[in-house]
């Protein structure tokens, strides 16, 4: 069984092409920046170039059984018709190679055709996935607690985590090792048929003065939350270095987190529920870079 991976040096799929290697599957990588792979220690062969490229898709998906589809996300500025376009390049191209089955990558919310900023496209690429294939999993992963690190400035300088919602607005949050790990052992089952969704709600819902509370704990040292307009929040992450259209983007997501549109479509269950609480987060993975970045500011 070969598995092609389309985003090995992304966030969730780096981790799951980890996985998979570690478990001795055999892999095909598509990478537009193979060097980015590095550390890996992989051998597995790796077809370089954009996923947008037709020829590309065509040699990637050559003597693969099974298709792990993340989407680029905000890579495009018409980012709901470019995700859209590239899903049916990519599954009518797996078919014809003679792919059997896919898992997918989806969000929470994703039920919602429109609204949600960034997970919006989501929407048409599932339509796409859900067309081609009959044997599909969709996974729908809720907010990633690595959305944290966007704040890890503001902590380490101020001691605040600023977002558009309010602080008492609660919402599932999962690690991405959790994501990766589900999505690696569902790859490595050729056993399952059929189609499928999958909501994927990390341990507990939780909100922003939770969390602030939960990370403070790990720091040692009190963390507040702070309300901010969505302008405001569109001025800070633009002034960061962010394309206009992608914070548009964020605070339309924030926005419906904060209305209710925003909320998975699937019930928590024992399977949907997984390991990786906040705490463990914000001790093993978010508190050394807060601790790296107070470092640097107090050596600047």
């Amino acid at each position: 069984m070969r598995i092609l991976v389309n985003t090995p040096t992304g966030k969730i799929g780096r981790l799951v092409t980890r996985n998979l290697l570690d478990a001795g599957l055999d892999l095909t990588l598509i990478a537009r920046h193979p060097e980015k792979l590095s550390g890996l220690g992989t051998r597995a062969p790796v077809v370089q170039g954009d996923l947008d490229d037709p020829a590309v898709l065509d040699r990637a998906t050559q003597g693969v059984d099974t298709l792990f589809w993340v989407t680029p996300g905000l890579a495009n500025p018409d980012y709901l018709r470019w995700n859209q376009d590239l899903a049916k390049l990519a599954v009518a191209t797996a078919l014809r190679n003679g792919v059997k089955r896919a898992v997918m990558l989806s969000s929470i919310s994703a039920q919602v055709p429109r609204g949600v900023g960034p997970i919006s496209s989501l929407h048409l690429v599932e339509r796409e996935f859900r067309a081609g294939f009959a044997d599909l999993v969709i996974l729908r992963p809720t907010f990633f607690m690595e959305n944290h690190f966007a704040s890890i400035a503001s902590i380490a300088t101020m001691g605040t985590i600023f977002a558009p919602i309010a602080g008492d607005v609660r919402f599932p949050q999962i690690a991405t090792r959790d994501i990766a790990a589900r999505a690696a052992a569902l790859l490595g089952d050729g056993t399952w048929t059929g189609q499928r969704v999958l909501g994927l709600h990390g341990p507990a819902d939780l909100d922003y003065e939770r969390t602030t509370q939960i990370i403070g704990e790990a720091l040692g040292r009190p963390v507040r939350f702070v309300q901010v307009t969505g302008e405001q929040a569109k001025q800070a992450m633009v002034g960061g270095g962010m394309p206009a259209y992608i914070a548009d983007a964020y605070v339309e997501m924030y926005g419906a987190m904060g209305s209710g549109v925003f909320q998975q479509a699937e019930p928590r269950t024992p399977e949907t529920t997984t390991p990786t609480t906040l705490q463990h987060f914000a001790t093993d993975t978010l508190k050394p870079a807060i601790d790296a970045a107070a470092k640097a500011g107090a050596q600047a």
